[in-house]
């Protein structure tokens, strides 16, 4: 090698270096300024400090949490009429600060029917779809190519071919293997369908990682569907399966006037996919039918703030003597996390079931220095020997169910636009109650054995970048 080359190479690496510690710098500022929690920031900045080529590109790519084009492009959701006063019908604290986000009061007045059986959410779904006459609309993050997905998407093109408006709106990334073949032949026979946040859109870059996990769907505006479960085989079907290859999931039909606020949103979430598209929609029916006092909670890049994780923050701490939880993936942060501890210190019923093996291995090898610190702490937690469970509750005292799409983990606080079910009064509160002595039962307790030198590093690392699942 001649000292040109000497010269060359040695100037070479250090342009790189000198480049490589001015990104750093640069991406340090705006991982601080973009990100309102210390684990996070901490997480990234470690990331980019160990592997900047990759770590660099990924937040660019992922990063990101309330995106200044998405709030210009979608505004801020609030479900709140304008110049409508907001009054809360309960006694909850949980309402009031709901409230104060810019959400609408709970609505008294709904009839909701909870719905445990995969089997029986599939035949709840198809038999809505099929008698729904003037409009269904449907948002949900995974459209599946399977024999589910396929004969949801028949009986909507039927529908659809009949006269009735039907609108399906997918997440980009979870339907990703269903947009360039079914549903392109759903929009051929006159289904609607919009795809939520394109990843290669210039309009919205920076934003792959804010994904839409609502599940919801509206038939005539009158009842609705909301839960966890996507239009896939895993999540529903018919009752021919092996019930250990289908995922443990719920659902709950809606009458009444929470329904209003969730068209509401489905309409927000609509004109974001769809800019300019205005399809008529009929009025939703806002009389009251039941006796369940309800509040929808949207949640995600598009809401002001946090409402959701705080007014789940603040429920927690101040419980009298029950929490059960029930969520795929565990992965709290340091607030949620120090509620149940000081409830569970406290002698009262702490409960936590997730699946013994979930469908994302990171996220298990995360969640063990969580369950271990619960475990020592009194609490007890069950697990599901072999089911996937995908179900997410929360039953707090006997006052406060919630239920929806989001999952209790920094991912569904943080950054997943969400939706949920806050429900302070009637029969869904006992029906929940019920489905988790049902769900316990079919779990075992167990303590978890003590890791060797090699899981624990792994336990240790994935617990330090958790903030990033």
């Amino acid at each position: 090698m001649t000292w040109l080359h000497l010269v060359l190479v040695y100037v070479v690496e250090h342009l790189t270096a000198i480049v490589i510690f001015v990104l750093a710098f640069l991406f340090f500022a705006r991982v601080l300024r973009d990100q309102d929690k210390a684990s996070t920031s901490f997480a990234w900045i470690l990331s980019i400090v160990l592997v900047p080529f990759l770590a660099i590109p990924a937040y660019l790519l992922f990063g990101g949490r309330k995106i200044a084009a998405i709030v210009r492009d979608k505004r801020p959701l609030s479900l709140r009429e304008d110049g409508a006063e907001a009054t809360p019908v309960t006694d909850s604290e949980c309402e009031r600060m709901l409230i104060g986000s810019g959400l609408n009061p709970a609505r008294p007045g709904n009839e909701s029917r909870f719905i445990a059986d995969d089997a029986a959410m599939y035949e709840k779904l198809v038999c809505l779809i099929d008698e729904a006459e003037h409009s269904i609309s449907i948002v949900t993050f995974i459209f599946g190519t399977d024999e589910v997905g396929r004969d949801i998407a028949r009986r909507l093109c039927a529908k659809a071919e009949a006269g009735v408006a039907v609108r399906v709106l997918v997440d980009a990334l979870g339907s990703f293997k269903s947009r360039f073949g079914l549903l392109q032949q759903m929009e051929r026979s006159g289904v609607e369908v919009g795809v939520f946040m394109r990843f290669l859109s210039l309009r919205r870059k920076w934003s792959a990682n804010l994904r839409n996990h609502r599940k919801l769907a509206l038939f005539d505006n009158e009842i609705a569907l909301i839960g966890g479960f996507n239009l896939a085989s895993e999540y529903i079907g018919p009752r021919r399966r092996d019930p250990v290859d289908v995922w443990i999931d719920t659902a709950m039909t809606v009458r009444g006037p929470l329904v209003a606020d969730m068209l509401r949103l489905f309409e927000a979430d609509w004109q974001f996919a769809r800019p300019g598209d205005h399809i008529p929609a009929l009025p939703a029916n806002t009389a009251r039918v039941g006796n369940d006092v309800m509040q929808l909670v949207p949640s995600g890049p598009d809401v002001n703030g946090d409402p959701y994780y705080e007014a789940i923050l603040s429920r927690l701490y101040r419980a009298h003597h029950r929490i059960w939880m029930v969520t795929p993936y565990f992965v709290p942060d340091e607030g949620v996390m120090r509620a149940l501890l000081i409830h569970a210190r406290s002698g009262h019923d702490v409960r936590l079931c997730v699946p013994l093996r979930s469908n994302h291995w990171l996220a298990d090898r995360a969640r063990t220095r969580y369950l271990r610190r619960l475990l020592n702490s009194g609490a007890r937690v069950f697990f599901h020997p072999t089911r996937m469970i995908h179900a997410k509750h929360l039953l707090i005292d006997d006052d406060l169910a919630v239920s929806g799409s989001a999952n209790f983990d920094l991912r569904s606080f943080y950054l997943n636009f969400e939706e949920s079910v806050f429900v302070y009064e009637g029969a869904a509160l006992d029906d929940l109650s019920a489905w988790f002595e049902q769900l316990f039962a079919t779990c075992t307790e167990r303590e978890l054995a003590e890791p060797d030198y090699v899981e624990r590093w792994i336990e240790d690392i994935s617990w330090l970048l958790s903030p990033l699942l």
